[in-house]
């Protein structure tokens, strides 16, 4: 490759399959171990290229990184809201019950069941948000600030 950029990205923006190449062949482990991206540009890149290059990759991953943490954040916001709608639901079920209850309608059962299924609906759904959706983006972040983080380095062939 003669150089990574895009062609019409006047040398501002990388070439997007370079991207796609780091993210296949990427392996993350844990925090202590960095991840080291190796361009193997045979000596030809002058400094300022090399910090071009460096500048590029390192704001993509930021930029990733920054993304996905926003996502996880509305997932979370979101989670919150169903449990809240979920225990809101679950108060009014309370509150029916016992109203129908001093009142002495027994044929109101099908309300409060309802309702009850209901509230745990919103209840399991905001513990999916939290538990199950919310490791994957954790991992999903981790990753990103991995790459975010990585020490970008160039060598020239060895064969």
């Amino acid at each position: 490759v003669d150089s990574p950029f895009s062609v019409f990205s006047y040398d501002k923006r990388m070439d997007p399959d370079i991207y796609d190449y780091i993210d296949q062949q990427v392996y993350y482990l844990r925090a202590e171990i960095p991840v080291v991206i190796n361009f193997d540009d045979g000596g030809k890149y002058s400094e300022e290229m090399k910090d071009k290059i460096k500048k590029c990759v390192t704001r993509h991953y930021h930029l990733q990184y920054e993304d996905i943490r926003y996502e996880h954040h509305k997932s979370i916001l979101f989670g919150a809201t169903l449990l809240l709608a979920g225990l809101t639901m679950l108060a009014v079920h309370f509150i029916l019950m016992y109203f129908f209850m001093s009142k002495g309608w027994n044929k109101m059962e099908v309300v409060n069941e309802v309702t009850l299924i209901v509230s745990w609906m919103f209840i399991w759904s905001s513990a999916d948000a939290f538990i199950v959706s919310g490791h994957s983006k954790r991992v999903d972040i981790y990753n990103a600030g991995q790459l975010a983080l990585a020490d970008i380095t160039f060598s020239k062939a060895k064969i």
